[in-house]
């Protein structure tokens, strides 16, 4: 269900809260400027601003289609900013995205998922409204909301610093568990945190030139503190991804010292097993050859007895030697 609130902010330093979309709409004609932030809206509340704040039909679509990327478009009447929250939730990131609509006499917030954070929430506004520099204008309000956004950004790679942390010690370890299910899920929210970050860099970078008339000279200094913000948040985030790429590397290391090592001790075995048959062999033929009858024939029945000592001897004999022949050449 869709969710309107509807805010004056008079030149005299005070903030009224309107009660509908009427009263909002008449108020756009008193000095000082209107904040309206929808929650959930739908074709028929977007077409209702449609007159009032001279919105183009393509405006209305982007809030109302999620499938955007962060982006700036510059109409007559106002400029239309897309942004995009994040928030880090059960090991995976929750993308809100919220829309700005900028006025010469209004700012126009949309965003379809409830946002608990920042200055869209109910419980912190009343700081913001503390604030004097509202009073100044749209632009200034806007930029303590997207200020908002982009700390709610920091605390999420935050998150996921931590989470690779963990990853890394526990891939270290001698007997650690193999975690590359996680890694690949940090992974994943490091490039969709990059690709939002990398947009609203370049949203900023147009902003902080004034392609928008309705951004003031005076507030431009404050938006480039928040192209300062994001550009470390960007920088801090291509670190990160080095550090997954990194962590998997020491991963497949590991696991291919693994591979390596039990196929040394397979090799080590097989090894032994055939210096043992090469020892054994000959004595195997020379004792099937002579246990049949050609042995009695040759010492007679009657010496049977000395002729085992001596087949045994001579086997004892020819296993040591051809056991020290083995190892002159270092085959054993």
């Amino acid at each position: 269900m869709a969710s309107e609130n509807f805010y004056h902010f008079s030149p005299a330093g005070k903030v009224c809260k309107l009660a509908s979309r009427d009263e909002a709409a008449k108020t756009l004609f008193q000095k000082g400027y209107v904040w309206i932030d929808i929650e959930k809206p739908d074709r028929e509340i977007m077409e209702f601003w449609k007159s009032p704040l001279k919105l183009f039909p393509m405006s209305i679509d982007d809030c109302l289609d999620e499938n955007h990327v962060p982006k700036v478009n510059d109409f007559p009447d106002y400029s239309f900013i897309l942004f995009v929250q994040e928030i880090y939730k059960d090991k995976s990131i929750q993308i809100n995205e919220v829309d700005f609509f900028i006025g010469k006499n209004f700012l126009l917030s949309v965003h379809s998922l409830e946002i608990q954070t920042g200055f869209f929430e109910n419980a912190s506004r009343e700081s913001l409204f503390q604030n004097p520099i509202v009073f100044d204008g749209p632009d200034f309000l806007l930029h303590l909301l997207l200020d908002g956004i982009i700390d709610e950004k920091i605390i999420v790679i935050d998150k996921i610093e931590e989470e690779l942390e963990k990853i890394e010690e526990e891939v270290l370890k001698p007997q650690g568990k193999s975690q590359p299910v996680e890694l690949m899920q940090l992974r994943r929210n490091i490039i969709s945190l990059r690709k939002c970050v990398f947009h609203e860099r370049e949203i900023l970078v147009k902003l902080c030139r004034r392609d928008s008339q309705f951004l003031r000279e005076k507030t431009i200094y404050y938006f480039r503190e928040l192209y300062d913000h994001l550009t470390k948040l960007f920088e801090t985030i291509e670190i990160n991804r080095e550090m997954v790429t990194s962590i998997m590397e020491i991963y497949l290391s590991q696991i291919s010292i693994r591979i390596s090592h039990s196929a040394n001790q397979t090799n080590l075995v097989m090894k032994r097993l055939t210096v043992l048959m090469t020892i054994f062999s000959p004595l195997a033929i020379i004792t099937g050859f002579f246990g049949m009858s050609e042995w009695t024939m040759m010492i007679g029945a009657d010496n049977w007895k000395t002729g085992f000592m001596f087949l045994f001897l001579a086997m004892c004999l020819f296993g040591t030697l051809n056991y020290f022949f083995l190892k002159r050449f270092r085959w054993t």
